[in-house]
């Protein structure tokens, strides 16, 4: 198991605006540990004054050559730091962390993602291959655009809107949700991440279908291990309101019991 220590650095470069790709070293065969949906929390190298880690969740692993993929978006000192990180160079990372998707039989599932929310759905049609996946996935403009030839070699169908129709399909991703909805039956399951306004739209969209829908909420960490209870979400079930930490509880809850404010 990876649990926590420091691993190198095999690439990291820019693969969209303001994001990066980043290949660590962590060992091989894991592929029962770390899969689609769970996280890392990362140290900010150089930079012992950060004492909390990022948490960048799993955007691939390759259980034969060891390496572990993250996709994470350069907005914070923390991130930036890891963006000076060149190959040979060692991270420190805790992980895998969480609670991630685990397809329940079905057997045709529908991704819906938005800007760096997209990153850990890419994993899922490389890891569970007996399920059939599709995704429909949303950005501000083509240059936030990534992985955008592996997500469509290993789907079904992928649909790309950009806000400003720089990439073709203008719109957000609930409409081209709209669109497929109307189109051809509906999937068994929709996976989702994305920025909560999104998520917020595609819950009173989904709810009157009653398509079971599971979404990976991106909330910031402390310890990432559920002691210091700082990224805890609410939770309204039977007429009852309790909250949960998404760093163990999730980060993947239930899009009909997970409350999407703000």
């Amino acid at each position: 198991m990876m649990q926590q220590g420091s691993y190198p650095v095999v690439y990291n470069h820019g693969v969209a605006q303001d994001t990066m790709h980043m290949g660590l070293l962590v060992g091989k065969n894991l592929g029962e540990e770390i899969t689609p949906g769970r996280f890392v929390n990362l140290k900010a190298p150089g930079r012992p004054d950060l004492i909390l880690r990022r948490p960048i969740s799993v955007n691939n692993y390759d259980g034969e050559t060891g390496i572990l993929e993250l996709v994470y978006q350069v907005k914070g000192q923390g991130t930036q730091a890891l963006a000076g990180c060149r190959e040979g160079e060692l991270v420190d990372a805790l992980g895998p962390l969480g609670h991630g998707f685990t397809p329940k039989g079905e057997r045709n599932i529908w991704l819906v993602g938005g800007g760096i929310g997209v990153a850990p759905l890419r994993y899922l049609p490389l890891y569970y291959k007996t399920v059939r996946f599709s995704g429909i996935f949303g950005y501000r403009t083509k240059d936030c655009i990534y992985q955008q030839d592996d997500l469509s070699a290993s789907l079904a169908f992928a649909d790309f809107y950009t806000d400003d129709g720089s990439n073709g399909n203008q719109g957000f991703v609930t409409q081209g949700l709209i669109k497929r909805l109307e189109s051809q039956p509906a999937p068994d399951a929709i996976y989702a991440c994305g920025p909560v306004p999104m998520l917020r739209a595609l819950k009173e969209l989904i709810l009157p279908t009653n398509i079971p829908c599971m979404v990976s909420m991106e909330e910031r960490m402390g310890c990432g291990t559920g002691v210091c209870v700082a990224c805890t979400c609410l939770i309204q079930k039977d007429g009852l309101e309790t909250r949960k930490r998404v760093c163990t509880d999730g980060p993947v809850f239930d899009i009909e019991e997970v409350a999407l404010h703000g």
